[in-house]
């Protein structure tokens, strides 16, 4: 099963005509701009403190003048005699007046606005330092609900955990790294991860964004890595959240006396997260080529207890990422961003003997197995700033997210057909109650997703206007493997108080035993789009 269409717009949608220099700042993705006004004819330089790249253009007829597609860090403005250090944030425009009028001013100096004037996008940017100060989990869906109008989604959705933008569906969203678009499109309920520690910032687009994130009907999250510098900087972090320290759960008995058990059983579920990660960044080439890389390692274990079994897991599975910049020329910028974001977990079930339930401890024989997942993440972009006034981007990525899949004890045991007595007991050697189907033995060993995209921006600033257009394509596959009942068949034994089945009476003796057979069976197939 394939269908397939092709997804390559014009965004004419996306072009913007606006009537204010502040226009050009409108949803910048990835990065931001600087803009303001200046004496006509003046030079003005804009050069990066962090990694040395400069730009410099004219200030128009107009006395203005904007730098558009601008990294996110500090950079230093001058012209007309006057020096100004700025901060560029992500999607944001900086306001620079390097005084082009003669008109008399009064100065009242105070703290710096953190509201962006230059467009009528609803958005909150949250920076690295300011992230690492904030007492939320490590998660940028936790640091989404902290925008204004943002609150966490439907907890039946996306593992509870995914945020829900002006009360629009947990599934409407958007998620971007680095300005490709990395959301998974099977269910719109996931996307590709990177290691929380090499984010540079984090923007939350709650309302007014731009033509170029069409296919967001919610908010949208825009991520940007950190980013090597002229200085070599390294690190390292340990975060430890031990289960000694936590809370324990709590155990509930049904309330209807004749039914003797917990409705909740959570006093014996045990959680410890470790997580450590090793960084560095700096110049290759002094204010030419750099580097940034992130290694992060974890060692997750949980302890889950219920009626009639347990289960120990493990997950030790490394993970990363590494960005490389490189600025031949003033007029010329590449970036390349490779993440990893795989996940492995061991697991091992134990399953009570007939008769014994609500173990404190694991019990039983033990049956190991692995659930695997996930993938990589590969972004190339271009950004070429071919005049003072109209700069080119360019950009290509791919996504390869692997579904869950499980080997082991688990799956063991699924030639054998699923069978239940009359009383529902399980009977035969297929293993219940862990998967009840089994995945077609001719399909891939993996169900995948994969992404492949490209996108063209242009900014060209004509006096005080700006036009703004591109194009995208994206090609979206999927690929799920058919399934059916473990052993290929449902079998369960039923009793007939009068001899009839199914409407024929006297099919057999009354009170007597009979079987009902059951096939469900699914085809393995690909959704292109």
């Amino acid at each position: 099963m394939r269908f397939s269409s092709g997804c390559c717009q014009l965004s004419a949608a996306a072009i913007a005509v606006g009537m204010l220099i502040s226009s050009v700042a409108i949803a910048q993705s990835s990065e931001g701009s600087i803009y303001g006004r200046g004496k006509p004819g003046d030079k003005i330089t804009i050069t990066s403190i962090e990694n040395g790249a400069t730009r410099q253009i004219t200030v128009d007829a107009n006395g203005t003048y904007t730098a558009a597609k601008l990294q996110p860090g500090s950079y230093r403005v001058e012209g007309g005699g006057i020096t100004r250090d700025v901060n560029v944030a992500i999607g944001s425009g900086t306001a620079v007046d390097l005084g082009g009028d003669t008109v008399a001013r009064v100065v009242v100096q105070g703290s710096h606005s953190l509201i962006d004037t230059s467009t009528a996008e609803t958005s909150t940017v949250f920076t690295a330092d300011q992230i690492a100060a904030l007492p939320v989990a490590r998660d940028i869906n936790a640091i989404a609900i902290l925008a204004p109008g943002v609150v966490r989604g439907d907890p039946d959705l996306g593992g509870g955990s995914l945020p829900s933008f002006a009360g629009a569906s947990v599934a409407e969203n958007g998620y971007y790294i680095n300005g490709f678009d990395v959301t998974n499109i099977r269910n719109f309920l996931s996307y590709s991860n990177l290691p929380f520690e090499a984010i540079g910032a984090q923007q939350v687009k709650s309302g007014g964004y731009g033509a170029e994130y069409g296919r967001s009907l919610g908010g949208v999250i825009s991520i940007v890595t950190k980013r090597g510098t002229n200085t070599w900087k390294g690190g390292a972090s340990v975060y430890f959240s031990p289960e000694s320290l936590q809370a324990s759960g709590q155990n509930l008995l049904d309330l209807d006396p004749d039914n003797a058990k917990y409705k909740v059983f959570r006093k014996y579920n045990k959680q410890t997260d470790l997580n450590a990660n090793v960084y560095a960044g700096g110049p290759i080439i002094k204010d030419k080529l750099f580097v940034f890389g992130v290694l992060e390692g974890r060692r997750d274990t949980t302890d889950t207890f219920l009626q009639n079994r347990s289960t120990e897991t493990k997950s030790t599975q490394p993970n990363g990422m590494i960005k490389v910049d490189f600025t031949p020329n003033e007029t010329h910028r590449l970036e390349f961003t490779g993440i990893s974001n795989k996940s492995k977990t061991d697991y091992i079930d134990y399953v009570h003997a007939e008769g014994q339930e609500w173990a404190s401890s694991h019990v039983g024989t033990p049956g190991t197995g692995t659930i695997e997942s996930g993938g990589h993440t590969l972004i190339g972009k271009y950004t070429g700033y071919l005049t003072d006034n109209f700069t080119l981007s360019a950009l290509v990525g791919a996504v390869d997210d692997k579904q869950p899949r499980t080997t082991g004890y688990r799956v063991a045991a699924l030639d054998c057909p699923t069978v239940y007595d009359v009383d529902v007991n399980k009977l035969g050697c297929w293993n219940e109650p862990f998967l009840l189907s089994a995945r077609d033995p001719n399909a891939p060993k993996f169900d995948e997703d994969k992404r492949r995209a490209f996108r063209i921006d242009a900014d060209w600033t004509i006096g005080s206007h700006s036009l703004r257009g591109g194009v995208d394509s994206q090609k979206f596959t999927s690929r799920q493997a058919g399934d059916a009942f473990s052993g290929g068949i449902y079998w369960r034994y039923l009793r007939s108080t009068t001899g009839a089945i199914n409407g024929v009476a006297n099919a057999v003796a009354p009170g007597s035993l009979y079987v009902r057979g059951r096939t469900v069976t699914s085809t393995t197939g690909e959704f292109e789009v």
